[in-house]
């Protein structure tokens, strides 16, 4: 498997780690180099240059027509306007999978993007409520596949099974459209009616 990024996210590593237990993965990128001892999963990496709002990524075109690669998976942002050339030019018998669309509110845009999700073998997805704006937009259901962003925080005790909870935290980045604020307010209005023992944590 090819897996094409931007770089590679410290919280995307455990994801790549599994994939490997059955499956040979290449990550390429254009950041730092990230892979450990521990760390099953190979990199290849690449220069990136920006002219105005495309990212151009080297490497990417000669590397998704090797034949190793059974399967791509690739960033669904077409800033970085390799991936979408790559969809275009990787061999037919390839499965090519993009990965983190949504839609903009930019017609031209969404509707490319739309035609991609429904010509490509399958879309990962961040969340049902893109999956359903995509299906509303006439992309078949069975080519998309919902896949939270997530963090691998290993073997912990299940929390309804711990008796003592005293905090409350928030892991993503600090984005507007994740709406912190209102939690931090819905907090302060609970704050008489719970333990002033109670935190609240935010990591971003």
């Amino acid at each position: 498997i090819l897996i094409i990024q931007n770089m590679i996210l410290h919280y995307r590593k455990s994801l790549y780690n599994s994939l490997s237990k059955y499956y040979d993965v290449f990550v390429m990128h254009s950041g730092a180099p990230s892979s450990g001892d521990s760390d099953k999963y190979k990199e290849i990496i690449g220069g990136s240059f920006k002219i105005g709002p495309i990212q151009y990524q080297n490497k990417v075109l000669s590397e998704v027509r090797n034949k190793k690669y059974h399967a791509i998976i690739a960033m669904a942002d077409l800033r970085w306007v390799c991936n979408t050339i790559a969809f275009y030019s990787r061999r037919r018998e390839i499965k090519f999978i993009f990965w983190g669309q949504w839609l903009t509110e930019k017609p031209l845009i969404d509707k490319f993007k739309i035609y991609l999700s429904k010509k490509s073998e399958n879309n990962i997805l961040y969340s049902n409520q893109a999956k359903n704006e995509f299906i509303k937009k006439g992309v078949p259901k069975e080519n998309l596949v919902v896949a939270n962003n997530t963090i691998d925080i290993g073997e912990r005790i299940k929390s309804y099974k711990n008796k003592k909870k005293f905090r409350i935290i928030f892991v993503g980045s600090l984005h507007e459209r994740k709406k912190i604020n209102i939690l931090i307010e819905v907090f302060n209005q609970m704050l008489p009616l719970i333990s002033n023992k109670i935190r609240l944590t935010i990591i971003g």
